[in-house]
């Protein structure tokens, strides 16, 4: 298996049809979203590609962990500047700075190109900005979304809500106001995007002017906002969608060309690891709680969910139960709140998710798109306590498919955890619905999916 690309251009022995292509990530810092393209990445490098990475410091120490190879690149990412009135002053040297990253990243941008030689680039959405800069090089790129597909259908809200539509007319008549609302908030984020820019010079959604403008790339006619502040769209680069068109909703619409579901891409390498330390003596059915490591520091309302979940295993020792808090003070201070007696609850900042996972009987998650699918993957039953972005719009497929339950994090209990747990444990349906997308998951591997389509995107024949 190769691990990445080299430097230098790749000679080819083989017909041009079979010889190994060159793809180039570019990403983000988002763990979640290095996770869900780590999958698609290491796809590639079985079947014989090459991969290179090209990230932030931040985002190439996490992916050199990981065995892929990455380049840090200074000019990665791009951060909007904190409004103040003082920014007003500072305005025009704010915009001169940003260009000369800028004119940096198009110089690193063509030495890359040129040493690389890749055949296809595929961007993290929240990078999509720099596309510009490959574009002047006539290099073919696609947009990868680990989330659902966010595009406009009657009968589908947006993936920020957590309505879970159906086909009456109420029903429909709902999901249209879950978009009118979603509309009204995205006018709201213009309103201070347009402040942010009078005051700062910058904003989101404005550098991919900068960039268009170096170049001459025609934006007007290829950029498409969506109504949600992070998942951005340009109309000549074909969305990646990593997940099972299965586990979307039934659409009414004809689904957008340039969009493609490729499968989930679930990178479940560690799941036979050793995970016997992690686990809490017994055999009664053990419970994995996680609500993801986006947050950058201590979120109250985690921390005291986490406690109500301690509290409803605690009162009821039939289960077990394994909280990964994603910070080993957290860990600390929860670890504290198992009262003193009980040897069926652990806390961990950092487990392997996957190799408790297969062991577990359901997951008490945030809703997060590679939890869901690892879970899906594994069979494994869920409640889904979401928060933002996608994590409304996925715990509402779990509920449709019936893969699970979700409930508002703010109003839990440990009465209603409680209650929830023994609900789905007790309901073997449950157990059987995700056994029954996990085989829709495997069907894309099996059919080598995402291998496929890009290959075929690499070289110019995909639609």
């Amino acid at each position: 298996m190769k691990c990445g690309m080299s430097a230098e251009p790749i000679a080819t022995t083989t017909s041009p049809a079979r010889r190994a292509a060159n793809f180039l990530f570019v990403v983000d810092e988002y763990v979640g979203h290095l996770h869900g393209v780590l999958g698609l990445a290491k796809r590639l490098m079985e079947a014989g590609h090459n991969v290179l990475f090209i990230g932030s410091r931040t985002s190439a120490a996490i992916l050199r962990r990981e065995n892929v190879l990455a380049m840090e690149e200074t000019w990665l990412p791009l951060a909007s500047p904190r409004m103040s009135w003082s920014s007003l002053f500072r305005r025009r040297s704010t915009i001169e700075r940003r260009l000369v990253v800028l004119k940096h990243g198009r110089e690193r941008i063509a030495s890359i190109v040129r040493d690389v030689r890749p055949d296809l680039v595929i961007f993290d959405p929240f990078v999509l900005e720099y596309y510009p800069f490959f574009w002047e090089h006539n290099v073919r790129a696609v947009s990868v979304s680990t989330k659902p597909l966010f595009s406009f259908d009657p009968a589908i809200p947006p993936y920020t809500s957590l309505l879970v539509p159906d086909q009456t007319p109420m029903g429909r008549l709902r999901v249209l106001g879950a978009w009118a609302y979603r509309w009204i908030v995205d006018a709201r984020d213009r309103l201070e995007f347009a402040l942010r820019r009078l005051i700062t010079g910058l904003a989101p959604r404005v550098s991919h002017r900068f960039t268009s403008r170096m170049v001459g790339y025609p934006l007007s006619r290829n950029w498409r906002t969506r109504p949600i502040r992070f998942d951005l769209r340009l109309a000549d680069v074909p969305e990646i969608v990593l997940q099972a068109r299965e586990f979307d909703f039934p659409r009414v619409r004809p689904l957008d060309p340039h969009a493609h579901f490729v499968g989930p891409c679930v990178d479940l390498r560690d799941v036979d690891a050793d995970c016997s330390a992690y686990l809490p003596p017994g055999d009664g059915p053990l419970i994995l709680c996680s609500l993801g490591t986006v947050r950058r520091v201590p979120d109250r309302m985690i921390l005291n969910f986490y406690r109500h979940v301690i509290d409803a295993v605690a009162s009821d020792q039939r289960y077990r139960l394994v909280i990964a808090t994603g910070a080993e003070e957290e860990a600390r201070v929860l670890q504290s709140r198992v009262p003193a007696g009980v040897t069926s609850i652990r806390v961990h900042g950092w487990l392997p998710q996957t190799a408790i996972l297969r062991r577990a009987s359901l997951i008490i998650s945030h809703g997060g798109g590679s939890s869901l699918k690892e879970a899906i993957a594994l069979g494994v039953p869920m409640i889904v306590y979401p928060r933002r972005a996608d994590q409304p719009g996925c715990a509402a497929r779990v509920v449709y498919h019936g893969l699970g339950l979700a409930a508002a994090i703010h109003s839990a209990t440990p009465a209603s955890i409680s209650k929830a747990i023994d609900h789905v444990i007790a309901n073997p349906t449950f157990k059987r619905r995700c056994e029954e997308m996990s085989q829709h998951f495997k069907a894309y591997d099996q059919n080598n999916v995402a291998v496929r389509k890009l290959c075929a995107f690499a070289a110019g024949e995909a639609a």
